[in-house]
């Protein structure tokens, strides 16, 4: 099946999620890691509109991954959906309530110990919604909170020294 995916993506994004309606369960760790793969890829390219324009494939992407296992990662799909889904303001008609929801979500697959989650849930939701009390009590808490987890120690190292960085920035950018 993930060759038809692979075949499916120069297509329209309605062909797409009929293909991915047909992976396995079994499959879902290398579908979210292509996901992911992916989205690192437009992150570096966000300059070029054609790879912008590419993002609701990765969230079909994400969102069958949730399907299939929405726990894999430590709930990392919702983290990335919550990143995806914050890019656009209300005011241009994005849907900053969906990305809440999926950075909500994240914390709670992850039990609050990929700190990753509160440093973007900061980063991309409280500051495109203007919420200072929220971005600086969740940066203070990934700050608080030990690096030292199975699986999550480099990832919880970088997020804190994020965190140090945007809190500096707090009142700056409020």
């Amino acid at each position: 099946e993930l060759t038809l995916v692979c075949n499916a993506l120069d297509h329209k994004t309605e062909v797409l999620a009929t293909v991915l309606n047909n992976v396995k369960a079994s499959d879902q760790p290398l579908l979210y890691g292509f996901a992911s793969a992916w989205a690192g890829w437009i992150q570096v390219n966000s300059d070029d509109w054609n790879a912008i324009a590419q993002i609701p494939k990765i969230k079909l992407l994400f969102l069958r991954s949730l399907q299939l296992d929405e726990g894999h990662d430590h709930g990392g799909a919702h983290l990335y959906l919550g990143v995806l889904s914050s890019q656009i303001p209300p005011s241009l008609g994005g849907k900053p309530e969906a990305a809440r929801e999926h950075f909500e979500k994240a914390l709670e697959l992850s039990d609050g110990k990929n700190l990753m989650v509160h440093v973007l849930y900061a980063e991309h939701y409280a500051r495109l919604m203007f919420e200072q009390e929220l971005h600086d009590r969740l940066l203070n808490q990934a700050l608080a909170a030990d690096s030292d987890e199975p699986g999550l120690t480099l990832i919880n190292t970088l997020a804190k020294k994020r965190a140090s960085v945007l809190l500096e920035e707090s009142s700056e950018f409020f």
